[in-house]
């Protein structure tokens, strides 16, 4: 009876064991990767950022709990008029209007703060090859944002069909 009970114990033990080690396999899988997937970037409209036919590393589950942020690029699902998925970069947000000056983009009617690192970028109001937007000036709704390509001389973004609205975001682009 004794051996019994001992057995009983080691896999009472092994059990619980497997049981904690399953939970943290799931947590560490969640919190480290299992959202994370690779995406080839398919358009030259995200240069110099993101090159043609360039592998990019999407966070699927970034926007769970926390709420999109203007210069995120972003993967998301494009209107319904075309296919795949596109990355661009968010520079409107929910509320906002969007317009440009011949110096670039305003918000609200002033020039926004750019971080360091996307300086060199200029956006501009429509690409080289197009009118300008019949859109702008632009008032984003509720649970929507405004996307420019970084190469806004060519990318065909927000200012010729609109915004992204939230529940098209399929992620939010991390690192090559």
């Amino acid at each position: 009876m004794k051996q019994s009970n001992s057995l009983n114990a080691i896999l009472t033990t092994s059990n619980s064991q497997l049981e904690k080690l399953i939970i943290i396999t799931v947590t560490l899988c969640f919190v480290a990767g299992c959202n994370r997937q690779a995406f080839i970037q398919n358009a030259v409209s995200m240069r110099p950022t993101i090159q043609l036919n360039e592998k990019v590393n999407v966070d699927k589950a970034a926007y769970t709990s926390k709420q999109p942020q203007r210069w995120d690029v972003i993967l998301f699902r494009p209107p319904q008029k075309f296919e795949g998925v596109w990355t661009f970069r968010i520079v409107g947000m929910p509320g906002e209007t969007v317009s440009f000056s011949e110096s670039g983009l305003l918000i609200d009617g002033r020039a926004p703060a750019v971080p360091p690192s996307l300086a060199h970028l200029k956006y501009t109001s429509a690409p080289q090859t197009q009118p300008p937007s019949p859109l702008l000036p632009f008032t984003i709704p509720a649970d929507s944002y405004f996307v420019l390509g970084d190469d806004s001389s060519i990318a065909n973004d927000s200012r010729m069909w609109g915004p992204v609205k939230k529940n098209q975001i399929i992620g939010k682009v991390l690192d090559k």
